[in-house]
């Protein structure tokens, strides 16, 4: 009993560790995999989840020659294993400044082309024997080759920890030390979990099966723990969060990835093989049911004590300024969540007020752009001053009403200044007979008028917000990338602060683009700072915006075929970008020209968007 116990125990466990590995990999498609570590560390995961996968899948089959094939392609991962790992290992070195000519060393490669031959001798049975099934688990059967691939497993590996010791010997200072001391207790793990132990020990797995099972459970759990440690101080290097954040996505990731799986996997498997074992008949009934409950029921229980969990274990320091945080994320407003909401309380009035039409018409600087109407026909306003003077005398301050078309208008007070005078906008509603409204209605009202300024007031606030996070310096960003990844690798507190990423880069184009000829988003862009941008302001009278601008220009221009202009496929891209960006016409007036839907003009105007970028950026390096 207790065999076939720890026997299932083991190929759950063996299962979570295939599923904890494909979740680390899925992680790891955040890193930035130009950096070493990161990608070698993705390759490991490749490397694990193939090794992995393969023998949770083999370890349920019954058929000898399915058992073979997946065994063999057990193998795929256990001889890539060494390989990557030894990358690794010199990936870790390199961010200690002990540097190798070119990219990868020749040792490296020479590594890479023997994993290669092994893998194309895998599938033949002169390099490597047959399954053998009568011992289980099935394992392949010692050979000449697995002995010479098993010294060369241990002489990899051993290399690899000569460098990890003398990355260890060449951090200075005790939090990099620190950092270090984590990461190569968790590489034990690849090296561990991927051993091909049953070449040797077959034997006494066949005459101590318990002692057996358990020590693969065990080792295999701590293979899954290690992992997960490793994926963590593999963050450092390949993202530019600060370490609150690795911590809290990495987090969040398990818990909805591998815990979520691996629970619901352990429980359908014990209760189908329970169910089984005592013939029961409806087993495949209850374990459906089990798995629904399992997934919602920890769906549930994550999002309700992950909060918790976090200020408890992880911000422990810092839970004053997360709450905060948090607080600041669930009330920032997006355009689009004013408009809606905006909508939505204007169709409340005109079904209050049973008016046809409404309409808000700002007038604060910075909601300029903001208009929305709803109604059967378009609102027309007669006289707005004589309804602003009827307004004083009616509710001061507060309704107007312009007799000869029956229109509504309603002060927004601006709440985030006491003047009295201060205002955001009008809310027009017609028809409304004023003097006829009831308490009700107007209290109605009037909650519906605070409940519009309060948005706008807000959505303000958030341009405020959005405009001073574009104050960022190069310095800033550099400063971001850095003081988690400069934590473990000294290099990146000597990397140039002018290295930008791609995907920054076009956000920053699109702000400036949106700004082009004046705004926040253009005269505070980090763009400013680029190298090609400075070289530009000597032609521009210094000015930095007629060089910025200059330079996006050129960009534009760069996407212009050759010929006279058309407006035909071809010059799509160019047409969007001076019709949108330079003239600044509308998009329904650009739509209409170049005979395109609006919904096709965004999305082809998100591609010049990234062109004009990869122009930005081949200027950029053409500077240095």
């Amino acid at each position: 009993m207790l065999l076939f116990v720890f026997r299932t125990l083991s190929q759950i466990i063996v299962a979570g560790v295939a599923i904890n590995a494909f979740a680390l990999l899925l992680y790891a498609s955040y890193f930035n995999l130009k950096d070493r570590v990161a990608f070698t560390f993705v390759l490991i995961l490749i490397s694990l989840v193939i090794l992995y996968s393969a023998e949770a899948i083999g370890s349920i089959l019954e058929d000898p020659a399915q058992i073979a094939t997946w065994l063999k392609i057990e193998w795929v991962g256990i001889i890539l294993l060494p390989a990557v790992y030894y990358h690794f290992s010199e990936a870790l070195l390199y961010t200690t400044g002990k540097a190798h000519k070119g990219r990868i060393s020749w040792l490296t490669i020479t590594i890479y082309g023997i994993t290669a031959v092994l893998l194309a001798a895998l599938p033949f049975p002169q390099f490597f024997n047959t399954v053998v099934m009568s011992q289980q688990p099935a394992h392949l059967e010692e050979n000449w080759v697995t002995l010479l691939f098993t010294a060369y497993y241990i002489l990899l590996v051993a290399l690899a920890w000569r460098n990890f010791i003398t990355a260890y010997k060449r951090t200075k200072t005790p939090t990099t030390r620190r950092r270090m001391v984590y990461l190569l207790i968790a590489a034990v793990a690849p090296a561990l979990g991927s051993f091909p132990f049953m070449l040797f020990g077959s034997g006494f797995a066949g005459r101590h099966p318990l002692v057996f099972w358990v020590s693969v459970a065990s080792v295999n759990t701590v293979v899954a723990g290690l992992i997960n440690i490793m994926a963590y101080s593999v963050s450092f290097y390949g993202v530019s969060w600060p370490q609150r954040v690795i911590k809290s996505r990495l987090f969040k990731w398990i818990l909805r990835g591998p815990v979520l799986a691996g629970l619901t996997l352990a429980a359908v498997t014990i209760i189908s093989r329970v169910g089984r074992h005592l013939n029961f008949e409806g087993t495949t009934t209850l374990t459906t049911v089990v798995m629904l409950l399992m997934i919602l029921g920890l769906q549930y229980t994550i999002t309700l004590f992950r909060p918790l969990g976090e200020r408890l274990f992880l911000f422990v320091d810092d839970d004053i300024d997360i709450e905060k945080l948090q607080a600041v994320e669930d009330r920032l407003l997006t355009r689009n969540d004013l408009d809606q909401l905006a909508e939505m309380l204007l169709s409340t009035a005109c079904d209050n007020l049973q008016a046809s039409n409404a309409a808000i018409i700002p007038t604060a600087q910075g909601l300029e752009s903001f208009e929305v109407a709803i109604g059967e026909e378009k609102l027309v306003l007669a006289n707005s001053e004589a309804a602003q003077a009827q307004l004083q005398e009616i509710y001061p301050g507060l309704f107007a009403q312009d007799a000869s078309d029956r229109s509504l208008l309603i002060r927004l007070p601006d709440k985030q200044l006491n003047a009295a005078d201060s205002q955001l906008g009008w809310m027009v509603l017609q028809p409304v007979d004023l003097p006829n409204l009831n308490t009700d209605q107007l209290r109605i009202l009037s909650g519906i008028t605070t409940r519009i300024a309060n948005a706008m007031s807000d959505w303000l606030a958030t341009q405020s917000i959005y405009d001073s996070l574009q104050e960022f310096s190069y310095e800033d960003e550099w400063l971001m990338r850095s003081r988690g990844r400069g934590q473990v690798d000294a290099t990146a507190l000597l990397d140039d602060g002018h290295q930008v990423d791609s995907r920054e880069v076009s956000l920053w184009v699109r702000d400036a683009l949106t700004h082009y000829w004046g705004g926040p988003k253009f005269t505070k862009n980090p763009l400013l700072k680029l190298n090609v941008v400075q070289a530009a302001m000597a032609a521009n009278d210094n000015n930095p915006s007629k060089g910025l601008r200059s330079i996006l220009k050129q960009a534009i221009e760069e996407t212009r075929p050759a010929g006279e202009r058309k407006f035909t496929s071809e010059w799509l891209i160019y047409n969007i970008l001076d019709m949108k960006f330079v003239e600044g016409k509308r998009v329904k007036e650009i739509a209409l020209k170049l005979s395109v839907s609006e919904a096709d003009l965004y999305r082809k105007q998100r591609l010049a968007i990234e062109t004009v970028s990869e122009h930005v950026l081949k200027m950029e390096e053409a500077s240095k």
